[in-house]
């Protein structure tokens, strides 16, 4: 077909770690779509050297110019990619960099998610990140950062960055380990609660001990007046004398 004007988007680039079928490119493409290449190619057709304009359509100068910068980049696409799903559940920026410049050791009313937390910390700008996003802001002024580079110049700008967000995600990951453990202390309160009330494992037990106390007659462990739960297994270990 004839040569069209390009469109400049960012490609995903679908794999093993990044696979399409978890995206809605999938549906996508089972959908499907139909163009009329007719009017695509009246509507962004690219002018042959030396034709005439369209009636309507002023001649291009003869100008060499300087690609417009839409977004500022620093990294690299893959890490773009990257930086951009791991950055997707976070507010906005401005927010980020106003909770984290307003952290004082209260995880609990710190307005963070420890995870997202884990998140900021994990990919913090390092200072030759910060040296490039300052020296393209000096080169083109006012053209605003792509998505991913918007979190690390926010929180770059928070003076003591890398203390505040380690010290934020030691203390939230401290605090998860704290709430997890007492879990798990409380469903071992409750069952040992549970064993102390049942009926079932008195009857059990007392059972048990008046067998144990029999077979025992006669010996230094005869005669017990409880025993260890633990020792419930030995009495797999005792045979009736026909072998059943």
């Amino acid at each position: 077909g004839k040569r069209l004007r390009p469109l400049f988007w960012s490609v995903l680039a679908f794999g093993q770690r990044f696979p399409k079928e978890r995206t809605i490119w999938r549906d996508v493409e089972l959908e499907g779509a139909s163009v009329r290449e007719e009017e695509l190619e009246q509507a962004f057709r690219v002018p042959q050297a030396g034709a005439a304009p369209v009636r309507g359509e002023a001649a291009p100068p003869c100008v060499d110019r300087e690609p417009e910068v839409r977004w500022m980049k620093i990294l690299d696409p893959h890490r773009s990619q990257k930086l951009a799903i791991a950055f997707r559940p976070l507010p906005e920026p401005k927010t980020v960099k106003r909770l984290l410049a307003g952290f004082q050791g209260d995880v609990g009313e710190a307005g963070l998610p420890s995870d997202q937390v884990r998140i900021l910390a994990e990919f913090m700008p390092t200072p030759e990140m910060i040296e490039g996003m300052r020296r393209e802001e000096g080169l083109h002024r006012g053209v605003p950062w792509d998505r991913p580079e918007q979190y690390l110049r926010a929180v770059a700008s928070v003076p003591h960055f890398e203390a505040r967000l380690r010290s934020w995600a030691f203390l939230a990951g401290l605090r998860e380990a704290g709430e997890e453990l007492c879990a798990k202390a409380d469903k071992v309160h409750a069952g040992a609660e549970a064993l102390g009330s049942s009926t079932a494992l008195r009857q059990l037990l007392a059972v048990a001990l008046a067998v144990g106390n029999r077979v025992n007659a006669g010996t230094p462990r005869g005669r017990a007046e409880g025993f260890s739960l633990e020792s419930l297994l030995k009495f797999d270990d005792v045979r009736a004398t026909g072998g059943g």
